[in-house]
């Protein structure tokens, strides 16, 4: 029987390094899937050092050619796993400022676990985004490994909404190869669960190739790791 499947992506990149192969098998099964990608939107005048640093390594200049770039790197990657898609235009963590400051001044800030009071306006729009425009039968939402503040509000926000569909959680990589990124509740989480595990096929590695900007300074060696998804 096939089904309709959403995946909620903090990143333009998350939901095929961590869904990849789960979504070739889906395809291949005649399921329909849509990628929805929160944090797409890299506009602000405000770019903080450690962004600066990120952008300068992957050879951009300025937010509008990152956020450009990224988002057609995503769109090459979908289009060769056959799904739809939708670009959504909260800012990214590392973008997000208040009175001329960044809210998340640094990485450490960034996947600290804490989110900024500034961004609880942002959590209720996207809790009702979500509410109002995610129904699937099965919806996918990440577990949130690594602590990254963007990709605990899409858990937070799917679980506030009271999702219209089976909810699950997918592990978050590259986060997820450091047990130090563990939550001992994630673990116990992980542990118990029913899981589905793929291992990292040729096809994956292909498509995760498309994101050229975030390979390089994400995997220092060809990457392989196993997709695994909770519940």
């Amino acid at each position: 029987m096939t089904q309709t499947i959403a995946i909620l992506s903090p990143h333009l990149d998350d939901a095929v390094f961590n869904c990849c192969d789960h979504m070739l098998e889906w395809r291949r099964n005649g399921n329909d899937i849509c990628v929805y990608t929160m944090f797409c939107s890299f506009q602000t005048r405000i770019v903080p050092g450690f962004q600066k640093e990120v952008m300068r390594k992957a050879g951009i200049a300025s937010v509008e050619e990152l956020e450009e770039s990224r988002r057609q790197e995503d769109i090459r990657a979908l289009k060769l796993l056959d799904v739809r898609w939708l670009h959504l235009d909260f800012v990214d963590a590392g973008f997000r400022s208040y009175a001329d400051a960044p809210i998340y001044e640094n990485l450490q800030q960034l996947c600290s676990g804490k989110r900024n009071p500034h961004d609880d306006l942002l959590f209720e729009q996207m809790t009702e985004f979500v509410k109002t425009h995610i129904e699937a039968e099965l919806i996918l939402v990440p577990l949130s490994v690594g602590q990254h503040v963007d990709h605990q509000i899409v858990r937070q926000a799917a679980e506030a909404a009271g999702c219209r569909g089976e909810l699950r959680y997918y592990v978050d990589y590259p986060y997820a190869r450091n047990p130090r990124r563990w939550r001992l509740q994630q673990f116990k989480e992980a542990m118990r669960a029913k899981k589905s595990i793929r291992w990292m096929s040729s096809n994956k590695r292909k498509i995760m190739n498309c994101y050229a900007s975030q390979m390089f300074q994400l995997f220092r060696w060809p990457p392989f790791y196993p997709e695994i998804i909770l519940g």
